[in-house]
């Protein structure tokens, strides 16, 4: 692809050929195949291109001119691309000029013959006797090992204190506080919206006009639609690449809003899926004790599911039944890392709403100065959790499979040796 608004660059794991805009160099991108990150390089400089042919290079020689001498394949001279190591054949008349390598495109200065590829004459050919297979020289092989630069990757999470070590500062992270910020700016508006309709509806005693309520309606909607797609993009973006194990996050939600609308209905969907299943486990408790503490039931159950039912459809890769056998697991094989994500998103939860509640109660206008960023901050620490979460559970599974090979090797050399002992021997 010549268009100058793409790089091409290769996926030094699957070897894939990206286009990536040429706004992105200097950053990573994720691989759509093997979901690396992939370090965007630099474009090449205008200068470094090599010069455009004279299109009268290849004009018809007059009849008349007198003729040149012919050339022969000794004009030409081996080059090894400097990158690639291919095996290039300039002519001599290019030495000193700039050319491309075909296979990666990179621009050298092709540099003048050997010695050893002094023009000589070819070998005289020898006298074979009639019915005497000649003597053939064995060729000797030779492989070219071409190593390059290990990819600078992302560096993983400590393996202690993986729940608290950067993840109450990661909204403030210089990666991450523009998103933080944008986020606060798209929550900032719908709050202003609920807080001047508190203040219609009860606060300053005037009443609300009952024509005025579809208007109002419809302005919250989009402003709550458009803020909560961008805050579905940002969560999963954060879980997905903090559970592969990178600190930092480059899959950010870019273009459209509508293109995030997918992902809303995605986590919208779980969290439907968990407070139900919250309702359905709680539904005794509101029998004997009341509605009051069933609600506080659900809410303490559907804390524990969303992320349960979230993860597991992450990892089994399906929407429908997000039941994966690994996350099920883990919830006894892992049941401290469980037991302090929950314990952390929980305290999170119940402090935010209790301060914006009761700032919407008191003082609704001063209550959203400080709620849209306090509720950014809620959206980037949680998701940071549950990431932390996944990766320390895919920790916990590699950890235990060499274990598992180890047992399975070792019943394996035993039931051979029974075998052995079993068999007649023809002695």
């Amino acid at each position: 692809m010549d268009d100058p608004r793409y790089v091409r660059v290769v996926c030094p794991t699957c070897r894939a050929v990206l286009h990536p805009r040429v706004e992105k160099a200097g950053r990573r991108v994720r691989c759509p195949d093997c979901y690396s990150a992939v370090l965007v390089p630099q474009p090449p400089k205008p200068e470094d291109a090599p010069k455009q042919r004279d299109p009268g290079e290849y004009r018809v020689r007059d009849a008349r001119a007198p003729s040149r001498p012919e050339k022969t394949d000794s004009d030409f001279f081996l080059v090894l691309c400097p990158k690639c190591q291919a095996r290039l054949h300039p002519k001599r008349e290019h030495v000193g000029k700039r050319a491309r390598c075909p296979d990666c495109d990179t621009v050298l200065v092709v540099p003048p013959p050997t010695k050893d590829e002094a023009k000589a004459p070819p070998p005289a050919p020898g006298k074979y006797a009639v019915g005497e297979e000649p003597k053939r020289e064995q060729p000797t092989f030779r492989y070219l090992t071409v190593e390059r630069e290990p990819e600078p990757e992302f560096a993983t999470p400590p393996d202690e204190w993986w729940f608290a070590a950067g993840v109450f500062t990661f909204p403030w992270w210089p990666e991450s506080l523009s998103r933080w910020m944008v986020l606060t700016m798209l929550l900032l508006p719908g709050l202003c919206v609920v807080a001047f309709a508190a203040v219609l509806a009860g606060g300053s005693g005037v009443g609300l006009p009952t024509t005025f309520v579809p208007f109002l309606l419809l302005v919250l909607t989009w402003l709550w639609l458009w803020a909560a797609s961008y805050a579905a993009g940002c969560f999963l973006a954060i879980v997905q690449d903090t559970g592969s194990g990178n600190d930092e996050v480059s899959d950010w939600p870019e273009g459209d809003w509508r293109e995030r609308v997918t992902t809303l209905l995605y986590i919208g969907l779980h969290f439907t899926l968990a407070t139900a299943a919250a309702s359905a486990l709680a539904w005794p408790v509101g029998i004997f004790y009341g509605p009051i503490w069933m609600g506080v039931a659900v809410a303490l159950l559907a804390n524990f599911l969303f992320p349960l039912f979230f993860l597991a459809s992450m990892e089994a890769d399906t929407l429908l039944i997000p039941y994966s056998a690994v996350i099920f697991g883990s919830v006894l094989k892992v049941f401290g890392g469980w037991l302090m994500v929950y314990v952390e998103s929980l305290l999170m939860l119940g402090f935010t709403a209790a301060v914006v509640g009761a700032g919407l109660y008191f003082a609704p206008i001063l209550t959203v100065l400080f709620a849209a960023p306090l509720l950014a901050t809620v959206v980037f620490i949680d998701a940071r959790l549950y990431g932390r979460l996944a990766w320390h559970i895919g920790q916990a599974e590699m950890a235990r499979r060499p274990r598992k090979r180890k047992k399975n090797s070792e019943t394996v050399t035993k039931a051979t040796d029974r075998s052995a002992k079993l068999m007649p021997s023809k002695g």
